[in-house]
């Protein structure tokens, strides 16, 4: 980065589980909390409900919103996915059956894409409408703006890019990650797309040729979480060392600032931008924590 930026910190009440997954529509927060997904009021903190008593009987791994937000799709451990009602928090369609334990999933352009311990699922119109076994144990999903799927492999260690037309994935391409890619991410803009690493490296490719622009470990431990910023100009990452580093796609030297200790003797777990200067953690610590990006 040019100069390094500052980051300054608020804390949201706390939730009464260890968060683990959220999303936020409508200012209304949405928590994974181990086998529950809760709703929180975005402002006051303020517990709303619960989808489920609980949602699932397994650790709950991932969510997608409908493109309206009006429903919400969890996958689970207990090697189910159900569809719940926002409003109600009632399951609109329960049980869809996956072919093995879901790891990560991810929604758009009108496609759900599981990735699933030996298998990757699509769904479409809230039918499944692809399934494919394959070798190297899915653990991570991304799709770009354009449609195009990318998927890290915990076993081969490698990021497999597919088409996706009719429902059906076809792999365009493999990009060797050097380790496994505990999260993946394409940029708001499809310009990029970033992988945080087990071996501690965060790694950014240039979508048009494939390209790596950077390798860097500042992380000290495992890096486990990305998102960009909306306009494409940043992103964050987060890792078990309890740091949150805000970067720039850039080969600069200089092209990240690190907070240390953000969650302090915590797993920060999830990160997400409110705006382009406004970032939230959440960790096992059960707590919430608002940056402003400056």
């Amino acid at each position: 980065m040019s100069r390094n930026r500052r980051i300054r910190n608020g804390v949201t009440p706390p939730p009464t589980h260890s968060v683990q997954y959220w999303y936020i529509i409508y200012n209304v927060y949405y928590f994974l909390c181990l086998f529950k997904a809760c709703i929180f009021d975005g402002k006051s903190g303020d517990l709303i409900g619960e989808f489920g008593s609980p949602a699932h009987d397994g650790g709950i791994y991932g969510l997608s919103f409908s493109p309206d937000s009006r429903q919400v799709l969890t996958v689970s451990g207990d090697k189910t996915a159900k569809i719940w009602d926002v409003e109600t928090k009632s399951v609109v369609r329960d049980s869809i059956k996956l072919d093995s334990q879901p790891r990560s999933v991810e929604h758009r352009n009108g496609f759900t894409v599981i990735a699933c311990i030996n298998h990757v699922v699509v769904f479409e119109d809230r039918q499944k409408k692809f399934a494919q076994a394959v070798p190297y144990e899915p653990i991570s999903v991304s799709i770009s703006p354009s449609g195009d799927v990318a998927i890290g492999g915990e076993k081969d260690k490698k990021i497999h890019i597919y088409s996706i037309a009719s429902g059906a994935l076809t792999e365009a391409k493999v990009i060797d990650n050097q380790d496994v890619p505990l999260d993946l991410e394409y940029s708001p803009d499809g310009a990029y797309l970033v992988s945080a690493g087990a071996d501690r490296y965060v790694r950014c490719f240039t979508i048009s040729d494939s390209k790596m622009i950077f390798s860097s470990s500042p992380h000290t431990a495992r890096a486990t979480t990305i998102k960009w910023a909306p306009n494409s100009r940043y992103f964050a990452t987060a890792s078990l060392d309890n740091s949150i580093i805000v970067w720039e796609p850039s080969d600069s030297i200089n092209n990240y600032t690190k907070l240390k200790g953000a969650h302090a003797l915590a797993t920060i777990t999830r990160l997400l931008w409110i705006d382009n200067n406004t970032l939230l953690s959440c960790a096992d610590d059960s707590c919430i924590k608002t940056w402003s990006i400056e």
